[in-house]
Protein backbone atom coordinates (compact mmCIF):
# COMPACT_ATOMS: atom_id res chain seq x y z
CA UNK A 1 0.00 0.00 0.00
CA UNK A 2 2.81 2.42 0.94
CA UNK A 3 4.62 1.80 -2.36
CA UNK A 4 1.39 2.44 -4.28
CA UNK A 5 0.89 5.76 -2.51
CA UNK A 6 4.48 6.84 -3.21
CA UNK A 7 4.12 5.86 -6.88
CA UNK A 8 0.90 7.87 -7.15
CA UNK A 9 2.58 10.93 -5.66
CA UNK A 10 5.44 10.62 -8.16
CA UNK A 11 2.99 10.37 -11.06
CA UNK A 12 1.05 13.41 -9.86
CA UNK A 13 4.25 15.40 -9.41
CA UNK A 14 5.52 14.45 -12.86
CA UNK A 15 2.19 15.32 -14.44
CA UNK A 16 2.42 18.80 -12.92
CA UNK A 17 5.88 19.44 -14.36
CA UNK A 18 6.51 20.65 -17.87
CA UNK A 19 9.50 19.20 -19.66
CA UNK A 20 11.29 21.85 -21.76
CA UNK A 21 14.02 19.58 -23.08
CA UNK A 22 12.86 19.87 -26.72
CA UNK A 23 11.97 23.56 -26.68
CA UNK A 24 13.91 25.96 -28.90
CA UNK A 25 16.76 27.87 -27.25
CA UNK A 26 16.09 31.60 -27.73
CA UNK A 27 18.79 34.28 -27.51
CA UNK A 28 18.00 37.86 -26.49
CA UNK A 29 19.94 41.03 -25.65
CA UNK A 30 18.95 42.75 -22.42
CA UNK A 31 18.48 46.52 -22.62
CA UNK A 32 21.36 48.14 -20.76
CA UNK A 33 21.39 51.90 -20.20
CA UNK A 34 24.43 52.66 -18.08
CA UNK A 35 26.84 50.49 -16.12
CA UNK A 36 26.12 47.13 -14.50
CA UNK A 37 27.30 47.35 -10.88
CA UNK A 38 25.84 44.14 -9.48
CA UNK A 39 23.86 41.02 -10.33
CA UNK A 40 20.85 39.30 -8.74
CA UNK A 41 20.33 35.77 -10.08
CA UNK A 42 17.20 33.87 -9.05
CA UNK A 43 16.96 30.33 -10.45
CA UNK A 44 19.28 27.81 -12.13
CA UNK A 45 20.94 30.28 -14.49
CA UNK A 46 24.45 29.58 -15.77
CA UNK A 47 25.99 33.05 -15.72
CA UNK A 48 29.36 34.24 -17.03
CA UNK A 49 30.43 37.73 -15.92
CA UNK A 50 33.47 39.47 -17.45
CA UNK A 51 34.85 42.71 -16.02
CA UNK A 52 34.54 45.53 -18.56
CA UNK A 53 34.55 49.20 -17.54
CA UNK A 54 33.82 50.45 -21.06
CA UNK A 55 31.16 48.27 -22.69
CA UNK A 56 28.48 46.85 -20.41
CA UNK A 57 26.07 44.35 -21.93
CA UNK A 58 23.99 41.26 -21.19
CA UNK A 59 22.77 38.47 -23.47
CA UNK A 60 20.49 35.70 -22.22
CA UNK A 61 19.50 32.31 -23.64
CA UNK A 62 16.42 30.39 -22.53
CA UNK A 63 14.08 27.60 -23.60
CA UNK A 64 10.99 28.61 -21.62
CA UNK A 65 8.20 31.05 -22.58
CA UNK A 66 9.49 34.62 -22.32
CA UNK A 67 6.81 35.63 -19.80
CA UNK A 68 8.25 33.05 -17.38
CA UNK A 69 11.54 34.95 -16.97
CA UNK A 70 12.61 38.42 -15.91
CA UNK A 71 15.73 40.14 -17.23
CA UNK A 72 16.11 43.81 -16.39
CA UNK A 73 18.64 46.40 -15.27
CA UNK A 74 17.35 48.18 -12.18
CA UNK A 75 17.88 51.93 -11.62
CA UNK A 76 20.60 51.15 -9.04
CA UNK A 77 22.67 49.36 -11.71
CA UNK A 78 21.86 45.83 -10.54
CA UNK A 79 20.97 43.34 -13.27
CA UNK A 80 18.15 41.00 -12.16
CA UNK A 81 17.61 37.60 -13.80
CA UNK A 82 14.70 35.50 -12.54
CA UNK A 83 12.78 32.33 -13.42
CA UNK A 84 9.19 32.17 -12.17
CA UNK A 85 7.60 28.97 -10.75
CA UNK A 86 10.88 27.09 -10.64
CA UNK A 87 9.43 23.89 -9.14
CA UNK A 88 7.17 23.26 -12.15
CA UNK A 89 9.96 22.95 -14.70
CA UNK A 90 12.29 20.21 -15.90
CA UNK A 91 15.24 20.41 -18.32
CA UNK A 92 15.22 24.19 -18.28
CA UNK A 93 18.16 25.90 -20.02
CA UNK A 94 19.00 29.38 -18.75
CA UNK A 95 22.27 31.07 -19.67
CA UNK A 96 23.59 34.61 -19.50
CA UNK A 97 26.76 36.34 -20.72
CA UNK A 98 27.38 39.62 -18.94
CA UNK A 99 30.01 42.34 -19.25
CA UNK A 100 29.96 44.43 -16.08
CA UNK A 101 31.86 47.42 -14.78
CA UNK A 102 31.82 46.22 -11.17
CA UNK A 103 30.34 43.63 -8.87
CA UNK A 104 29.56 45.54 -5.72
CA UNK A 105 26.58 43.26 -5.05
CA UNK A 106 26.13 39.60 -6.01
CA UNK A 107 23.05 37.58 -5.06
CA UNK A 108 22.43 34.01 -6.16
CA UNK A 109 19.55 31.69 -5.21
CA UNK A 110 17.80 28.60 -6.52
CA UNK A 111 20.95 26.76 -7.68
CA UNK A 112 22.39 29.70 -9.60
CA UNK A 113 25.86 29.14 -11.10
CA UNK A 114 28.02 32.28 -11.50
CA UNK A 115 31.46 32.34 -13.16
CA UNK A 116 33.53 35.53 -13.14
CA UNK A 117 36.47 36.64 -15.30
CA UNK A 118 38.81 39.56 -14.75
CA UNK A 119 39.62 41.59 -11.63
CA UNK A 120 36.76 43.57 -10.08
CA UNK A 121 38.10 46.71 -8.38
CA UNK A 122 35.28 47.18 -5.89
CA UNK A 123 34.04 46.24 -2.46
CA UNK A 124 31.53 43.41 -2.70
CA UNK A 125 28.51 42.04 -0.84
CA UNK A 126 27.82 38.40 -1.74
CA UNK A 127 24.69 36.44 -0.77
CA UNK A 128 24.25 32.85 -1.91
CA UNK A 129 21.47 30.40 -0.99
CA UNK A 130 19.82 27.24 -2.25
CA UNK A 131 22.94 25.43 -3.49
CA UNK A 132 24.17 28.37 -5.55
CA UNK A 133 27.81 28.78 -6.61
CA UNK A 134 30.31 31.50 -7.49
CA UNK A 135 33.44 30.23 -9.23
CA UNK A 136 36.64 32.18 -9.83
CA UNK A 137 35.95 35.60 -8.24
CA UNK A 138 38.97 37.98 -8.16
CA UNK A 139 38.47 41.23 -6.28
CA UNK A 140 40.28 44.24 -4.81
CA UNK A 141 38.66 46.83 -2.52
CA UNK A 142 37.97 47.76 1.08
CA UNK A 143 36.10 44.56 1.89
CA UNK A 144 34.33 41.44 0.71
CA UNK A 145 31.31 40.49 2.80
CA UNK A 146 29.46 37.25 2.22
CA UNK A 147 26.54 35.23 3.55
CA UNK A 148 26.35 31.64 2.27
CA UNK A 149 23.58 29.18 3.19
CA UNK A 150 21.93 26.00 1.96
CA UNK A 151 25.00 24.15 0.66
CA UNK A 152 26.17 27.12 -1.40
CA UNK A 153 29.79 27.46 -2.51
CA UNK A 154 32.32 30.19 -3.17
CA UNK A 155 35.18 28.64 -5.15
CA UNK A 156 38.64 29.89 -6.08
CA UNK A 157 38.11 33.36 -4.69
CA UNK A 158 41.05 35.78 -4.46
CA UNK A 159 40.77 39.06 -2.60
CA UNK A 160 43.09 41.89 -1.59
CA UNK A 161 41.81 44.63 0.69
CA UNK A 162 41.12 45.56 4.28
CA UNK A 163 38.86 42.72 5.40
CA UNK A 164 36.97 39.52 4.70
CA UNK A 165 33.69 39.01 6.58
CA UNK A 166 32.00 35.63 6.05
CA UNK A 167 28.90 33.99 7.51
CA UNK A 168 28.50 30.35 6.46
CA UNK A 169 25.65 27.99 7.36
CA UNK A 170 23.91 24.84 6.19
CA UNK A 171 26.95 22.95 4.89
CA UNK A 172 28.19 25.87 2.81
CA UNK A 173 31.79 26.12 1.65
CA UNK A 174 34.02 29.13 0.94
CA UNK A 175 37.57 28.96 -0.45
CA UNK A 176 40.06 31.84 -0.68
CA UNK A 177 43.45 31.56 -2.37
CA UNK A 178 46.28 34.06 -1.82
CA UNK A 179 44.17 36.42 0.27
CA UNK A 180 45.83 39.60 1.54
CA UNK A 181 43.77 41.44 4.18
CA UNK A 182 44.10 43.24 7.49
CA UNK A 183 41.30 41.22 9.10
CA UNK A 184 39.50 37.96 8.33
CA UNK A 185 36.31 37.24 10.31
CA UNK A 186 34.39 34.00 9.73
CA UNK A 187 31.29 32.64 11.48
CA UNK A 188 30.60 29.04 10.46
CA UNK A 189 27.71 26.81 11.54
CA UNK A 190 25.87 23.68 10.43
CA UNK A 191 28.84 21.71 9.08
CA UNK A 192 30.13 24.59 6.97
CA UNK A 193 33.73 24.80 5.76
CA UNK A 194 36.14 27.70 5.32
CA UNK A 195 39.42 27.23 3.43
CA UNK A 196 42.04 29.90 2.85
CA UNK A 197 45.65 30.64 2.00
CA UNK A 198 47.59 33.89 2.06
CA UNK A 199 47.93 36.43 4.88
CA UNK A 200 45.54 38.13 7.31
CA UNK A 201 47.01 40.29 10.05
CA UNK A 202 44.18 39.48 12.46
CA UNK A 203 41.79 36.51 12.29
CA UNK A 204 38.57 35.84 14.15
CA UNK A 205 36.90 32.43 13.73
CA UNK A 206 33.65 31.21 15.28
CA UNK A 207 32.58 27.64 14.50
CA UNK A 208 29.65 25.53 15.69
CA UNK A 209 27.80 22.40 14.61
CA UNK A 210 30.78 20.48 13.21
CA UNK A 211 32.14 23.34 11.14
CA UNK A 212 35.73 23.24 9.85
CA UNK A 213 38.45 25.81 9.22
CA UNK A 214 41.19 24.58 6.85
CA UNK A 215 43.58 27.52 7.20
CA UNK A 216 47.09 26.18 7.80
CA UNK A 217 48.11 28.14 4.69
CA UNK A 218 46.50 31.40 5.89
CA UNK A 219 49.19 33.02 8.05
CA UNK A 220 48.06 35.51 10.68
CA UNK A 221 49.67 37.44 13.50
CA UNK A 222 46.91 36.81 16.08
CA UNK A 223 43.78 34.65 16.30
CA UNK A 224 40.60 34.96 18.35
CA UNK A 225 38.65 31.68 18.13
CA UNK A 226 35.46 30.08 19.46
CA UNK A 227 34.80 26.44 18.55
CA UNK A 228 31.88 24.33 19.77
CA UNK A 229 29.81 21.32 18.74
CA UNK A 230 32.65 19.13 17.46
CA UNK A 231 34.07 21.83 15.21
CA UNK A 232 37.66 21.77 13.98
CA UNK A 233 40.27 24.39 13.19
CA UNK A 234 43.67 24.23 11.50
CA UNK A 235 45.53 27.52 11.86
CA UNK A 236 48.95 29.12 11.48
CA UNK A 237 49.49 32.01 13.91
CA UNK A 238 52.73 33.87 14.52
CA UNK A 239 52.00 35.24 17.99
CA UNK A 240 48.88 34.86 20.14
CA UNK A 241 45.79 32.61 20.14
CA UNK A 242 42.93 33.31 22.54
CA UNK A 243 39.39 32.00 22.82
CA UNK A 244 37.31 29.00 23.86
CA UNK A 245 37.06 25.37 22.76
CA UNK A 246 34.06 23.30 23.87
CA UNK A 247 31.90 20.34 22.90
CA UNK A 248 34.64 17.97 21.69
CA UNK A 249 36.15 20.52 19.32
CA UNK A 250 39.76 20.34 18.15
CA UNK A 251 42.18 23.12 17.27
CA UNK A 252 45.44 22.27 15.51
CA UNK A 253 47.93 25.10 15.28
CA UNK A 254 51.37 25.99 13.97
CA UNK A 255 53.94 28.46 15.30
CA UNK A 256 51.91 30.34 17.95
CA UNK A 257 54.03 31.62 20.86
CA UNK A 258 51.18 32.29 23.33
CA UNK A 259 48.11 30.05 23.84
CA UNK A 260 47.60 30.61 27.56
CA UNK A 261 44.33 32.48 26.99
CA UNK A 262 42.62 29.52 25.31
CA UNK A 263 39.94 27.92 27.54
CA UNK A 264 39.34 24.21 26.88
CA UNK A 265 36.24 22.33 28.10
CA UNK A 266 33.95 19.44 27.19
CA UNK A 267 36.56 17.02 25.87
CA UNK A 268 38.06 19.53 23.43
CA UNK A 269 41.75 19.57 22.47
CA UNK A 270 44.41 21.97 21.28
CA UNK A 271 47.30 20.36 19.44
CA UNK A 272 50.54 21.87 18.17
CA UNK A 273 51.60 20.67 14.71
CA UNK A 274 55.19 20.91 13.51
Amino acid sequence: MLLAIVAAIIVLFSAGCRDYDNYELIEKDVTISGFIKGIIIDGPWEVSVTQDSENNSATIQYNVPSHKIKAELRPNGYLHLKLYNLTNYRNVKLKANIRAAALENIEGSGAAGIYTYGIFLTSSDITLSGASTIDGFLGMGDYIKMNLSGSSKLKKCQFRGKRIDATLSGASDATFAQAEVNRCTVNGSGASTFRASGFAEETNFTGSGASYFYTFELESENLDIELSGASNGEVTVNHKIKGNLSGASILRYKKAEDIKNVTITGGSKIIKVD
